[in-house]
């Protein structure tokens, strides 16, 4: 027998015992949307095995290890597990690095598999650990990476076992890779690409990091004043600005990028008048001094993110509207769970800061948002429903962390049912 034929018949092996651990931890039969594909450089990935809408649930799975921590936690809880146990069985089908290279339940390997497989959700801008839960699954660790991701997971309630949940948030065709986006989404290129090849070795080359407008980078327009406009693409010789407000693209001469790009790595005033509120050093900015912020300002911020994310997700998920009539029709066909879980925050914030019908309203904007894409039934739409009909924090079923701290949610890329 030929090496060829022996490796095909153990790879085989491999996958066969694969899809029967993660038949064993499905929670509903949901295996007609993805199949499992070796892709070269990435081993295996899931991909879109026919078309598939958006809001299309892919599968629930129960996850290996669910815990109230970190990726650390995670790795020392794989080592407490038993070795016979499927769990385990699991978890080495996620091995880092090659097989030999390290020995299966030895600490460098449960911190391998934790490092590049976790799934973590919560924490808030008063205290990035309040209430922070991490998990890893199986069916949910083979995503690859887009910063245009076509899914989103959903981590449900640790009632229920923190079971992980995986929807497509735009369209796909079959054999498109299903995606999920590593890093946090409001970043620009250039930061986004440094932190995968140090956290994960690969140069981004996504739809996002090559083609799409840098909507992170946004600014005042040259032309109304207002904007906000960003740089056409995200090559660092493109100059061209394209305009949300006035819809003109226009091409700057020197001075004037130098202006913008002095705009950028300073923080004088005179600077930020070119900078608009969407760009992410004014977010990041708001998140540096949030302790210093009234209730009500940080309200407005919330409320002003929001829209710069539903301004992004516009792009990333293949919206590209010609007016703003069209914008919100599209915005309305293909919702985003983070948009509604931003809203959601907004309404919190509003509570805090003694605005209750603000918030009834808005508490009910995030209810609509979550059932047009969960379904009306969903947790994350009843307990928006519940929390339009309070006057105060203490008074509502939300997260007690956001009750004690009167803390917020920090914007994240996986979105979890609290």
């Amino acid at each position: 027998m030929s090496a060829t034929y022996l490796e095909a018949c153990a790879s085989r092996t491999h996958d066969g015992e694969l899809m029967r651990l993660i038949s064993r931890r499905l929670l509903a039969e949901l295996t007609d949307g993805w199949r499992i594909d070796n892709v070269p450089g990435r081993g295996r990935c899931l991909v879109a095995a026919r078309a598939l809408p958006a809001r299309t649930r892919l599968f629930t799975e129960r996850p290996l290890v669910a815990i109230m921590g970190s990726a650390s936690d995670v790795a020392r809880a794989l080592l407490q597990l038993d070795h016979s146990s499927d769990e385990f069985a699991c978890a080495c089908q996620l091995q880092s690095g090659h097989p030999d290279s390290m020995t299966k339940g030895s600490e460098a390997w449960a911190e391998g598999v934790a490092s590049i497989n976790c799934h973590s959700a919560g924490g808030t801008l008063e205290d990035a650990t309040a209430g922070q839960r991490t998990v890893l699954g199986l069916l949910c660790s083979m995503m690859q990476h887009e910063c245009c991701a076509s899914a989103i997971t959903h981590m449900g309630p640790v009632a229920e076992g923190s079971p992980m949940s995986l929807y497509t948030v735009r369209d796909l065709a079959a054999g498109e890779p299903i995606s999920i986006s590593y890093v946090a989404s409001y970043q620009p290129t250039a930061y986004r690409r440094r932190l995968l090849e140090m956290e994960h070795g690969f140069v981004c080359r996504c739809l996002r990091c090559c083609e799409l407008p840098e909507h992170a980078r946004a600014f005042r327009c040259p032309s109304c004043g207002e904007g906000p406009c960003s740089p056409a693409s995200s090559a660092e010789s493109c100059r061209a600005l394209l305009c949300d407000g006035c819809g003109l693209e226009m091409e700057l001469d020197d001075a004037s990028w130098a202006a913008y790009m002095e705009a950028e790595a300073c923080d004088s005033e005179e600077a930020m008048r070119l900078i608009h509120p969407y760009h992410h050093k004014a977010t990041l900015m708001y998140q540096l001094h949030w302790a210093q912020l009234g209730a009500s300002e940080r309200a407005d911020f919330l409320g002003q993110h929001t829209q710069a994310r539903e301004r992004l997700y516009a792009s990333t998920c293949l919206i590209r509207p010609a007016s703003r009539e069209a914008a919100e029709a599209a915005s309305e066909g293909v919702p985003h769970p983070l948009l509604a879980a931003a809203v959601e925050a907004v309404a919190v914030a509003m509570l805090v800061s003694g605005s209750p019908t603000d918030a009834a309203r808005t508490f009910g904007e995030a209810a609509g948002r979550y059932a047009d894409f969960y379904g009306s039934t969903s947790i994350d739409a009843a307990r928006c429903r519940d929390a339009a009909s309070t006057t105060c924090l203490e008074q509502s079923n939300l997260p007690s962390a956001w009750r004690l701290a009167e803390a917020y949610p920090l914007p994240v890329e996986a979105h979890v049912a609290l």
